[in-house]
């Protein structure tokens, strides 16, 4: 199912229940980034970025301090963290927001793109020395989505070499274990 498929998807859900008690009680600060229990749906995000209780900016923040925090696995399954970049796609989808213009309705949420994925500009391995220095000049079908709906790329994440087996561990990138499962 492709980005736009989700999108549409989300811009017809009716709001269940939960999501409609959820707008009128704001989000405890830190127990609402992607990366961390309780995780809040796509959907909720977007409606707590549309009502204003919440920026890109600062779900982008939260997800890189989620992501570098010594007691998560994070700094193991992200290979490259795009700090800067991730920060101006913030900031420009929450100035968009502000004029009126959402581009889908998760324009500005955070994601990461897998190693197995060609990025314009960002250098993709597929977790293989041989690749190790590949920067391609084109994005796959699934990052132009990704990037068209306003996902903010906030870096790459581990894989297993060329993603031929079940878990991840490379020369390359090292080895990802299950956080809650080490």
């Amino acid at each position: 199912i492709g980005v736009a498929a989700l999108a549409q998807y989300f811009a017809r859900r009716a709001p269940t229940d939960e999501a409609r008690a959820a707008e009128d009680e704001p989000r405890q600060p830190g127990v609402h980034a992607i990366f961390c229990l309780p995780m809040w749906t796509v959907a909720q995000l977007g409606v707590d970025l549309a009502a204003g209780r919440t920026t890109s900016r600062q779900l982008v923040e939260e997800a890189f301090a989620k992501i570098v925090d010594p007691a998560g696995e994070g700094s193991r399954a992200f290979v490259k963290l795009y700090a800067d970049s991730a920060r101006a796609e913030a900031e420009f989808a929450d100035r968009l927001r502000k004029s009126g213009v959402r581009r889908s309705p998760v324009d500005g949420l955070p994601i990461a793109v897998k190693d197995l994925t060609a990025t314009s500009g960002i250098r993709t391995t597929y977790s293989c020395r041989a690749f190790a220095d590949n920067v391609p000049d084109f994005d796959t079908a699934v990052v132009r989505r990704i990037r068209e709906a306003g996902f903010v790329i906030v870096g790459k994440t581990n894989t297993p070499e060329f993603g031929t087996v079940a878990f991840t561990e490379s020369d390359l990138n090292g080895a990802t274990s299950n956080p809650w499962s080490p």
